[in-house]
């Protein structure tokens, strides 16, 4: 039955409709019709509206970090090998959604403590990879920040997508490793 489609599809087109359309976009019966599907399952899988945007939140935080973090984990290798992993997957990533959830928090106290919840996570994770390739934690956390800042701005300005060398250039520079034509 399509009018029974699981709670994970109404959190995926939420989001998908999140990056389309903005958090303004997120009316049931907006994401219903997306879904070939009645208002009813909905209300099948979510109280109310309210519930439905904090699931929603929730939603992002795992897909777009927490997700993230453990395929770069369950990856393996050596900390210089999981930073490459790491901005290789988020490079691929759409950004559409975080972009939408970040003006969303400027607007909403709420999803505000969400993007700063998960900022601190991604800023955490990465500074913990610098730290194991011997950066001072102050370091690390400089270069973190930094780093991050610049893929926001990447995104925020449709940067194109990086080949391997552009993000080889990229990762030499943020972890200090010696690079053709650099002055010795």
């Amino acid at each position: 039955m399509k009018d029974r489609l699981g709670r994970q599809s109404w959190l995926d087109a939420g989001l998908a409709r999140l990056g389309s359309h903005g958090h303004e976009g997120l009316r049931v019966m907006a994401i219903a019709e997306t879904l070939g599907v009645t208002k009813g399952s909905f209300y099948w899988h979510f109280r109310d509206h309210p519930e439905y945007l904090a699931a929603l939140l929730d939603e992002w935080e795992r897909s777009h970090t927490q997700q993230v973090i453990d395929q770069v984990e369950s990856a393996g290798g050596a900390p210089a090998a999981k930073l490459r992993q790491l901005l290789a997957v988020t490079l691929a990533a759409d950004p559409s959604s975080t972009q939408a959830i970040r003006a969303w928090g400027r607007v909403d106290a709420t999803v505000a403590s969400a993007v700063w919840r998960v900022d601190e996570k991604r800023l955490a994770y990465t500074a913990g990879l610098l730290e194991a390739l011997g950066w001072a934690p102050d370091q690390a956390a400089t270069l973190a920040s930094w780093s991050y800042a610049a893929l926001i701005g990447h995104f925020a300005l449709r940067g194109p997508a990086l080949n391997d060398a552009q993000i080889d250039l990229v990762l030499s520079t943020i972890t200090g490793a010696p690079r053709a034509g650099r002055p010795q």
